[in-house]
């Protein structure tokens, strides 16, 4: 593997990792409100999901600046 696609690798594998274990997050949150509290609840965690997404990405980007 060239120097290049070894660094791509280096970046892509976290960023898809952390992906993964905050939808998994937001699956697991979902799953636990709908049996706790009832299907408003859950509604409303479901709002707040693009703005969780929002932030993750927004921090995601601020690693970018060498």
């Amino acid at each position: 593997m060239n120097p290049k696609a070894k660094q791509l690798c280096s970046y892509i594998f976290p960023a898809a990792g952390s992906l993964f274990v905050t939808y998994l997050y937001n699956v697991m949150d979902g799953i636990f409100v709908d049996q706790g509290i009832g299907s408003a609840a859950l509604g409303a965690v479901n709002i707040g999901v693009p703005f969780i997404t929002f932030a993750v990405a927004h921090a995601g980007s601020l690693n970018l600046k060498h």
